[in-house]
């Protein structure tokens, strides 16, 4: 049985990024919708998605990590 996509958070496209990333280097799959194609800077309301079974793991990763938490997820909103 596959595992059903979640969002969890609702990022700037630089922020969406730097959270795809953080979580890549943690083993995490991670994808990002809601992108501009032409333009992907300019894109707000990026939605990152991670797998439903990887939340609690995910969710220790950014509460351990407070500039991750307060700076990249602090202007957007982070599922908890």
């Amino acid at each position: 049985m596959e595992d059903k996509l979640v969002t969890l958070a609702i990022l700037t496209y630089a922020k969406a990024q730097i959270l795809k990333n953080v979580l890549e280097n943690e083993g995490i799959d991670t994808y990002i919708h809601n992108v501009n194609q032409i333009q992907p800077v300019v894109s707000s309301g990026v939605r990152v998605r991670i797998k439903e079974s990887d939340l609690p793991h995910v969710l220790k990763i950014t509460e351990s990590s407070a500039w991750l938490s307060e700076d990249v997820v602090g202007g957007g909103r982070l599922r908890k």
